[in-house]
């Protein structure tokens, strides 16, 4: 899991958060979801969650916190002589924490 320690959450915790946060949910939808947090190189390690249904008419979801992102890519349609995919896009945005130097400071050990 990439980390960064409290209060600053990396990519892994944020994903991790969500992830246990939608369990329950998850397990009450009439199809079943199953989570998955990959990493990949972009160019340095991120990541993010993945929701995954049973049915295959449901999108494939995915959640990035830390870039401010959801994205649902629906399944293939085959229109004969094309395929197509359908992708959502929706973008979050926050306003970020103020914090100086002395908090990172505080919560992260520079010494080693």
């Amino acid at each position: 899991m990439i980390t960064f320690g409290a209060p600053f959450l990396g990519c892994g915790d944020q994903s991790l958060y969500a992830q246990n946060s939608l369990f329950q949910t998850l397990n009450a939808a009439d199809a079943a979801w199953t989570t998955a947090i990959p990493q990949v190189w972009n160019p340095l390690p991120h990541q993010y969650l993945v929701l995954r249904s049973g049915d295959s008419d449901d999108p494939i979801i995915n959640v990035d916190f830390y870039n401010g992102t959801i994205t649902a890519e629906f399944p293939v349609v085959n229109l004969g002589m094309s395929m197509q995919q359908r992708v959502e896009i929706i973008t979050m945005t926050c306003k970020p924490l103020k914090w100086s130097i002395r908090d990172v400071m505080r919560y992260w050990d520079f010494s080693s």
